[in-house]
């Protein structure tokens, strides 16, 4: 396979490297593309948006269920508790929020939800649905995704 002629910028923001193609085969308009991404890295990271892929929720429901079940394998938390909050996450949660990038969500789109579910739902097993979010927005706050929970 042939290299790309295009030239490739790298940012390193301490945890990751974030690596991109500029789309340009002169130097200097190379150059140019550079200094947009890192400045739109500088924003997004002051707003609070996530600079990284698979930012999306169903990316971050893999991660944590995957760190659920090791936590299983472990024996720090039961099969039926896991069982559980992947039926909650199929049932409700992720065809709702499956594709959207987890920064989207906020306190209006789960409040949304909670309307939606609560239709048919008590408030117990209302709070049975948010659990298994909490989880997810937690595990996207401590990687940096989220700056904070909605």
């Amino acid at each position: 396979m042939a290299a790309s002629s295009f030239w490739q910028v790298r940012f390193f923001d301490g945890k990751s490297t974030i690596k991109r193609s500029t789309g340009q085969t002169e130097k200097r308009e190379a150059i140019k593309a550079a200094i947009s991404f890192y400045e739109q890295l500088m924003i997004n990271k002051h707003n609070g948006v996530a600079v990284i892929k698979n930012t999306r929720f169903d990316a971050c429901v893999r991660s944590v269920m995957q760190a659920q079940a090791a936590r299983v394998t472990r024996k720090e938390i039961s099969a039926e508790a896991h069982q559980n909050d992947q039926h909650f996450l199929d049932g409700k949660v992720l065809p709702e929020f499956r594709e959207l990038n987890i920064a989207d969500i906020n306190y209006e789109r789960l409040q949304k939800f909670v309307d939606k579910v609560g239709v048919s739902l008590s408030g117990s097993s209302i709070q049975r649905y948010l659990g298994p979010i909490r989880k997810i927005l937690d595990h996207a706050q401590n990687r940096d995704l989220l700056k904070s929970i909605p």
